[in-house]
C-alpha cells in the first residue's frame, strides 16, 4: 500500500504544480490580449479547459522525466512514504523513460482506474514487472 500512497502523493504534487502552471498560462494569455487591446470577456470555455489539460500533461511529463532520469524513479511521493524504486538498467535508457512517462501520465489522468488496477494486481500499470 505504500506504493499506492506514493502514487497518490505524486498525483497531488503534480496537480498542484499544474494548477500553478495553468494560472501562469492564463495570466500570460490575459496580458497578451490586454496588450493587443482585445477584451478578455469573449473567450472560449473549451479553450480554458483545454489549457488546464495541457498544463497538467506538461507538468506531469516534466515531473516524471526529471525523477526518472535524475533520481532513477524515486519521486517525492516514494521518498515521503519510504518506498525505494528499483529501476535497474532502464534508468539510463531514453526510450524507456519516454514510455514510462507516457504510461504514468495516462495512469494519473485515469487515477480511479489506476487505483482499482493496483488493488487487483498489487502493481501499477506502468511498472516494469
Amino acid at each position: 500500500m505504500r506504493r499506492l500512497g506514493a502514487a497518490g502523493i505524486d498525483f497531488v504534487i503534480t496537480y498542484i504544480f499544474s494548477a500553478v502552471v495553468y494560472c501562469i498560462m492564463i495570466s500570460f494569455w490575459k496580458m497578451i490580449r490586454t496588450m493587443r487591446g482585445a477584451d478578455m470577456g469573449d473567450y472560449s470555455r473549451l479553450l480554458v479547459i483545454l489549457l488546464f489539460f495541457i498544463s497538467y500533461i506538461l507538468t506531469n511529463v516534466i515531473y516524471s522525466v526529471f525523477f526518472d532520469s535524475i533520481f532513477q524513479g524515486n519521486t517525492l511521493g516514494k521518498r515521503i512514504v519510504g518506498y525505494k524504486a528499483y529501476v535497474g538498467a532502464h534508468g539510463e535508457n531514453r526510450k524507456w523513460i519516454f514510455k514510462h512517462t507516457l504510461l504514468k501520465t495516462g495512469a494519473s489522468m485515469a487515477y480511479v482506474f489506476t487505483v482499482l488496477y493496483y488493488i487487483c494486481t498489487f502493481r501499477m500499470p506502468y511498472d516494469n514487472k
